[in-house]
């Protein structure tokens, strides 16, 4: 379990600690703390030969438990809390009753991973932010594939785990002004341009580094390379059992 940050999250976890025993789940639980790190934590499960290590919490908890399973034949199972729909996407609720009934099936998925060279892996996203238009250029690098480059400007950059990288220009079209008082008085501008480029391994340069962040947490600056690492890591999701058990009960509630 994350580090609660406030009373409802403490009150949260002892939720969840009652739903895995209703659900027959057994296990040891512990927490982060400035004394057991979550690196620690994740190599004394290694140590004792657990099959399974579930992470509870946030998108930057589970980001960091699942770098060091990386490539491991460890399953990962995740029940977040106050958790980004990147999450709930991929194990299939954002509800946490049904986050715990899932592990009881364990149903595995093999999943790709977004990798931040040398060493940041994420489930997640990366993303560059710039108020202005700034100046990029990309190198994609496809094996057996003709590489190529792309130079244009963006305010926003973000980076998929199965390494597509959303690109967005807000300040095309209208000028900074228009759109500065377009904001202050409320008026929707949906003026800007978007491209998505594909790639298995992706260089990102600027003229100036910036800073590339993972959850609110800066990673990196620019210049990165990010890379696509494909099967990399074997997690807990939601199995068509369960959808069929819960479509049965709500026939019979409504007859």
């Amino acid at each position: 379990m994350e580090q609660p940050k406030s009373k409802a999250i403490t009150k949260t976890q002892e939720n969840i600690r009652t739903l895995l025993g209703v659900h027959g789940i057994a296990g040891e639980v512990v927490t982060v703390s400035p004394a057991r790190t979550t690196q620690e934590l994740v190599e004394m499960g290694f140590s004792k030969n657990y099959s399974t290590i579930v992470a509870v919490g946030s998108d930057r908890h589970i980001n960091k438990i699942s770098t060091y399973l990386k490539g491991k034949k460890i399953a990962l199972g995740i029940i977040p809390i106050e958790a980004s729909e990147l999450i709930h996407q991929l194990i299939g609720t954002s509800d946490i009753k049904e986050a715990c009934e899932i592990l009881k099936y364990r149903k595995l998925k093999e999943i790709n991973m977004g990798l931040i060279e040398p060493n940041k892996y994420f489930l997640t996203q990366a993303e560059l932010q710039s108020p202005f238009s700034v100046d990029i250029k990309l190198t994609v690098i496809n094996p057996g594939f003709n590489s190529y480059e792309v130079n244009t400007k963006i305010t926003e950059a973000i980076i998929s785990r199965n390494l597509y990288l959303f690109l967005t220009d807000k300040n095309i079209g209208n000028n900074f002004l228009e759109k500065t008082w377009a904001k202050i008085i409320g008026k929707k501008v949906e003026d800007k341009e978007s491209s998505i480029i594909k790639g298995r391994k992706i260089k990102i340069e600027t003229e100036e580094p910036f800073p590339i962040t993972m959850d609110g947490e800066i990673v990196a600056k620019t210049p990165i390379v990010a890379s696509l690492c494909t099967r990399a890591l074997k997690v807990i999701t939601k199995s068509v059992r369960i959808r069929e058990e819960k479509e049965r009960k709500n026939e019979q509630a409504e007859n």
